[in-house]
């Protein structure tokens, strides 16, 4: 028995999932599921834990700190909400429609948007009510400098619409305020989404976005040359993270100071995404920036219903993915951890929780089709030496294919021992393999694992014909 092959803590055991890319040229893992990678190793996924019940799908989720207190705003159909962590979830205002929800803080107020109808104030207590404005409705809101703003109103789909400085109530404009609009017509199609970005903020349409900038003067905001490669198909597809947007269109993932722009999805996901994703559903697409694994997140409406998330490292372009029926996120801030949303429930990100709230929070890592240095030959696999730490039960499946794309035939899972050591010919299960692939899995409550390392056993055995 001689080594075969070691797989050591560092970028390879930690370069990420590729599940839209050929197994052949894939570094290691083919595929997995609410794993991360950080440390030189993968490990499953911190645990969620609930906070409250929800009538209905979310959107919209808002956190900032007011009165001394972290404050969630967030809407689910024709309701707005306020989460506290000392009652709940109160409602704060009632819309004639279902929308997609934005909320901007305002001091201990909030404004409310849900893209249908008119823009609504919350005034710190009681129910929010109507601003005065000439637009019924808007697909942004965003605060910038000390004025409040909508973009793509019933005015004008490509109009920007201002508030007076440090007046929210009435967004009439006069000869003596400073309410104003901006047509953006340098920009193609409506305007979707605006993010800040360095000093300024991102203003997208579906096929391109600018720079909107405060320059002072008598016409106080300017809008850049839009750029393309970029765009935006629903409120939440881009992300901010400081100097840099994130966002995902149906053919492409790109990054972008709105200067320059560059693709960061091909290959790894993006002919999987092509498969997995509703696109008839985009517009439900929701992205948010997870600070503490350094990811952005996008939920997206999956083929067949429900939601998947793939995560981008934006530290070193690893991605991974989940599948924990999230559909949208807020950032830690206001509060602690990370807040998260499942159709009809609000929950954190729990660093102390291994579970999904009540539930198993399952996970997987595969690795792609190993030839262990002699793909022409068969290879006597006689142990497996896995480092690292778990506790529950941890499945471990060895499989065989005929080559690195066919369909790979798994062995009875084998629970994974203290020690880290499994021997195929001991256990009664397939010990020759011509292309070995590996694949950890947890589905049980309380059930954790972290992978430092793997070392494989064996001999190289007959010429394949």
């Amino acid at each position: 028995m001689r080594e075969l092959v070691a797989i050591d803590s560092g970028q390879l055991l930690s370069s990420g999932i590729f599940p839209g890319m050929d197994a052949d040229v894939c570094p290691l893992w083919i595929n997995g599921e609410n794993v991360l990678f950080e440390s030189g190793g993968v490990r499953k996924n911190h645990g969620l834990l609930g906070l409250a019940d929800l009538t209905g799908t979310p959107t919209g989720l808002k956190s900032v700190t007011a009165d001394g207190e972290a404050r969630l705003f967030f809407g689910v159909g024709d309701k707005a909400y306020r989460y506290r962590a000392s009652d709940g979830a109160t409602e704060i205002g009632s819309f004639a429609s279902s929308g997609v929800y934005q909320f901007q803080p305002w001091d201990t107020w909030c404004l409310i948007s849900n893209g249908v109808d008119p823009v609504e104030l919350w005034q710190n207590a009681g129910a929010s009510a109507p601003i005065t404005a000439p637009f019924t409705r808007a697909n942004t809101l965003f605060g910038y400098q000390l004025q409040a703003f909508v973009g793509g109103s019933d005015v004008g789909g490509n109009i920007v619409h201002w508030s007076p400085i440090n007046l929210v109530t009435d967004w009439t404009e006069t000869l003596t305020n400073t309410a104003g609009k901006l047509p953006l017509r340098q920009l193609e199609s409506d305007i979707v989404a605006a993010k800040p970005i360095s000093g300024s903020v991102g203003i997208y349409s579906k096929s391109q976005g600018g720079l909107f900038t405060f320059v002072g003067g008598t016409n106080p905001y300017t809008f850049r040359n839009p750029i393309d490669g970029v765009g935006a198909i629903g409120p939440y597809s881009v992300v901010a993270d400081g100097p840099r947007h994130y966002g995902i269109l149906q053919d492409r993932i790109f990054v972008t100071d709105l200067i320059t722009s560059a693709p960061i999805d091909e290959p790894a996901v993006r002919s999987y995404l092509e498969e997995a994703v509703d696109w008839d559903r985009q517009a439900e697409t929701y992205g948010w920036l997870d600070r503490s694994h350094s990811l952005i997140r996008w939920a997206l409406p999956a083929d067949g219903g429900g939601f998947l998330t793939i995560g981008y490292r934006t530290d070193n372009g690893v991605w991974t993915k989940f599948n924990d029926g999230v559909c949208a996120g807020e950032p830690s801030g206001a509060f602690d951890d990370m807040l998260l949303a499942k159709p009809s429930r609000l929950l954190r990100n729990d660093r102390y929780s291994v579970n999904n709230d009540v539930l198993a929070q399952t996970s997987f890592i595969q690795t792609k089709p190993l030839d262990l240095g002699a793909k022409d030959n068969f290879k006597r696999v006689m142990k497996l030496a896995l480092k690292g730490s778990w506790t529950g039960t941890i499945n471990v499946y060895l499989g065989n294919s005929e080559s690195p794309n066919s369909a790979v035939t798994w062995e009875a899972p084998q629970v994974l021992p203290a020690d880290g050591f499994i021997y195929p010919d001991q256990l009664g299960i397939r010990s020759e393999f011509h292309y070995l692939s590996i694949k950890i899995e947890s589905t049980s409550l309380g059930a954790n694992w972290k992978l430092a390392g793997a070392t494989i056993f064996g001999e190289v055995t007959a010429h394949v014909n």
